[in-house]
């Protein structure tokens, strides 16, 4: 017995051929697979520049807290460097010190002139700079003390 369908043929309507249905499935599965690699590139892409963001916010807080740092150091330096001094002058005013004492000092002026330079705010540059002025005044008038 026949297909209840087979007599009902409709001749104006043609059958698609198999290759066209499966061309059409493939190309469904090609874009899809396209849209599919598309989105994860665009994903993989923007994780990656979040990751850059992230590493560049990073370095930039670091590099800020080892200027801090940096800055904290060379102000306790300075401190240090003014309380030798002031020491000295305590010593050289009680007649319990000379002025060749001045070579002792653990933090040499030069140095700390160099790191006031790099890293100081101009404000505490010029206050280095008359502090040493006034240390050199001093270190001469006792100089010329004891030679005469």
């Amino acid at each position: 017995m026949d297909s209840p369908l087979a007599g009902c043929k409709d001749p104006g309507m043609a059958s698609t051929p198999a290759w066209a249905t499966l061309l059409t499935a493939l190309s469904g599965s090609l874009v899809g697979g396209l849209f599919t690699f598309a989105g994860v590139a665009w994903s993989q892409r923007a994780t990656r520049e979040r990751e850059l963001a992230i590493d560049r916010m990073r370095h930039s807080r670091d590099k800020a807290d080892r200027l801090r740092e940096t800055r904290r150091q060379l102000l306790v330096d300075m401190a240090e460097y003014v309380e030798d001094r002031q020491a000295w002058y305590d010593n050289m005013e009680n007649g319990t010190g000379r002025a060749a004492d001045l070579a002792k000092l653990t933090l040499h002026p030069n140095q700390l002139t160099g790191r006031v330079k790099l890293y100081a705010p101009p404000v505490l540059q010029q206050l280095w700079v008359t502090l040493l002025a006034a240390n050199a005044t001093i270190v001469w008038n006792i100089d010329l003390r004891d030679v005469s």
